[in-house]
């Protein structure tokens, strides 16, 4: 499958009044096809915030999509990317807490992607967010209750650096 077709398609679907259930199950579908090295930064951030918004829980989709995650170089990962995966998954992993003793496996894999995503932002040393992007991670890790004091302390040195 064309990961950015796809993306396009949930993309233009979540900003309509009338997201189509029947349309995001279809992508849902069709991504689950896609192997990870199909996936570019941009088609995978565009892809999670467009079943984000439209409040599309397809949690197969999104433990697919956080195995893409682990699997991209960090190096690949801008800090709009970070940005929005992070937000994407944490508003759709606000309802995993309880998968947490339910399915193990999910919350396991979820929490791997975040632990991949504050890889990428440190190892790369990534500074260049917007203040959205530093509110939208920390915001996605508080929601999540992921403790990373690491990525809390970049991301506050960042803050201090961007402008109002």
């Amino acid at each position: 499958g064309d990961t950015h077709a796809l993306s396009l398609l949930a993309h233009a679907f979540a900003n309509c009044p009338v997201a189509d259930g029947e349309l995001f199950s279809h992508v849902s579908a069709q991504t689950l096809k896609c192997p990870p090295h199909a996936f570019t930064p941009q088609s995978l951030a565009v892809l999670s915030n467009a079943f984000a918004k439209a409040d599309a829980r397809h949690h197969g989709l999104f433990r697919h999509l956080c195995s893409v995650v682990v699997s991209m170089p960090g190096d690949e990962l801008s800090e709009q990317h970070i940005a929005v995966i992070a937000n994407a998954l944490a508003r759709n992993g606000l309802k995993w807490p309880r998968h947490k003793l339910a399915a193990p496996g999910a919350y396991q894999q979820l929490h791997a992607a975040f632990r991949h995503l504050s890889t990428a932002v440190l190892e790369h040393r990534k500074r260049d967010f917007s203040a959205q992007g530093v509110a939208l991670v920390v915001n996605a890790y508080a929601k999540l209750d992921i403790q990373d004091r690491p990525l809390f302390i970049h991301m506050a040195k960042v803050a201090v650096t961007v402008g109002p």
